[in-house]
């Protein structure tokens, strides 16, 4: 039996979520309740984890935009993602959805009329939605 390395004994690691006490930091009316990730907090990015009724995911407000890394449905095939999306979309000018891997969510992002974008250093595709200026 093969046993993989245990890099969480290494307090350099950024796999070393040990000492790491989530805390709430706030709340989103959509997305829900926002704690610190580990993974964020060590490389600076930014992001963190939110906790709704139907997802959890990733995700980071910059001013007004909002970007999402990661977003996972609580309740898969009920419908619940176009509300999702509507209600975020009511609130933020911009929605940024990156590294969309999942082909059908990918075509769906499209339909609900999102656009690809590049970002440097990013690995794609990704998707965003801008309000249109009135």
């Amino acid at each position: 039996m093969r046993v993989a390395h245990d890099v969480s004994s290494n307090p350099d690691s950024p796999m070393n979520t040990q000492n790491f006490t989530p805390r709430k930091i706030g709340s989103h009316p959509v997305l829900g309740d926002l704690y610190p990730d580990p993974f964020a907090n060590k490389f600076g990015t930014g992001f963190c984890r939110f906790y709704g009724r139907d997802f959890d995911g990733l995700a980071r407000q910059c001013g007004k935009c909002l970007d999402i890394l990661a977003i996972v449905s609580n309740s898969p095939g009920h419908g619940n993602f176009r509300f999702f999306v509507t209600s975020l979309q009511s609130m933020h000018p911009e929605i940024r959805f990156y590294e969309v891997m999942n082909k059908g969510f990918y075509t769906h992002l499209r339909s609900i009329g999102f656009n690809d974008f590049d970002e440097w250093g990013v690995e794609g595709p990704n998707v965003i939605w801008e309000r249109k200026k009135l």
